[in-house]
């Protein structure tokens, strides 16, 4: 999906909900192996809970970032406030269970780089999607561990979640239009 998306939002719903069944999202940075593991020592328990995560994407787009910031700590989007313009912008989202999120988005020609840091209540983490290795920070100090490439298997990311991320994408294009926090839309197809 192209960033930012042409409005009215329920047209773009509507398209989402019409290829239902039809077609595959497949292409994410959330699905990123470094991700995953970043999530599995989240359901884990060894970071605690999510407190807030910051996402810099260059040459990404928002909805890369809003990808990223549901899928490391598995909360949803209820309301975001933005700046900037179409092409460079930093949103801050309040998520589900009191989460922060603060994205970075830019268009770099030339650039891409993809990175993340997850707080959590008990130690955090450093991700780099052009790094074969993820930094846990922790109360035994910084383990670089790294990171199992996976290969097959089916997706984890739906329509839904592109759903999720163009609506988050056009509520913060509309905070950046009127200079308020505009609420992401709960509805998806």
């Amino acid at each position: 999906m192209p960033d930012p998306m042409p409005d009215p939002m329920p047209d773009r719903a509507g398209a989402l909900a019409a290829a239902l069944g039809r077609v595959r999202a497949d292409v994410t940075p959330a699905l990123a192996p470094p991700v995953r593991r970043a999530r599995a020592w989240v359901d884990a328990g060894h970071l605690g809970l999510p407190r807030s995560v910051n996402v810099e994407c260059l040459g990404g787009t928002l909805g890369d970032a809003v990808d990223l910031a549901r899928a490391l700590t598995g909360c949803e989007p209820i309301e975001v406030y933005a700046e900037g313009t179409a092409t460079a912008l930093v949103a801050s989202l309040l998520m589900t269970h009191g989460v922060v999120a603060s994205l970075v988005v830019a268009d770099a020609p030339g650039l891409s780089s993809i990175t993340a840091r997850l707080i959590g209540s008990h130690a955090h983490t450093e991700i780099d999607l052009a790094a074969p290795a993820v930094r846990r920070h922790g109360p035994d100090g910084v383990r670089l561990l790294p990171v199992e490439t996976t290969s097959g298997g089916s997706s984890d990311y739906t329509l839904h979640d592109a759903a999720i991320a163009a609506g988050t994408s056009a509520a913060a294009h509309q905070s950046i239009a009127t200079g308020q926090p505009v609420a992401v839309p709960q509805e998806a197809p």
